[in-house]
């Protein structure tokens, strides 16, 4: 499909761009992933995509590197997202998961501002929603790592790119 091609103004061009060694992108992207627990998708959809998470945060050359290694004919993307185990969203009300997700958006704002032809505002990146708040089912605040303990997640709230060639 014709309007499927990667176009020259697509936001693909402007995340490529921002991927530098001591750029903003590189300080919100470690501040995701490496303060907060976010986790990173990064490559092709179809074929076997780079997983990053605080354990393995990449430089943003080898970051950068992944996302123009995947095959221009299939469609690939960049996903920042925070994980949750499969049995912490089914122990969650429906009204704390939006509120998490809403959270977890506006975590991700500032760094989607970096590489979007379209800025987004403070009021749309749900700035009227109430503060993180302590979760006491988790004894964790929303934002903060989760443990490690390799259970399935489930991605809650992302900000991605795509692109297909």
């Amino acid at each position: 499909y014709r309007e499927c091609e990667l176009r020259p103004d697509w936001d693909w061009h402007r995340l490529l761009k921002a991927l530098r060694p001591k750029s903003a992108m590189e300080r919100e992207l470690r501040r995701l992933v490496v303060r907060e627990g976010f986790r990173i998708f990064a490559g092709s959809w179809e074929v076997e995509r780079a997983r990053f998470s605080k354990a393995n945060f990449p430089s943003m050359g080898r970051l950068r590197r992944a996302l123009e290694a995947a095959p221009k004919n299939h469609w690939a993307g960049f996903q920042v997202f925070y994980p949750m185990r499969e049995s912490e969203v089914q122990a969650t009300t429906g009204v704390d998961l939006v509120e998490a997700m809403l959270a977890v958006f506006k975590e991700v704002t500032p760094a989607m501002n970096l590489c979007m032809q379209i800025q987004l505002q403070e009021s749309m990146a749900g700035d009227d929603f109430p503060e993180k708040s302590s979760d006491s089912r988790s004894g964790r605040r929303e934002g903060t790592a989760a443990s490690g303990s390799g259970q399935p997640s489930v991605r809650v709230g992302s900000s991605a790119l795509t692109r297909r060639s």
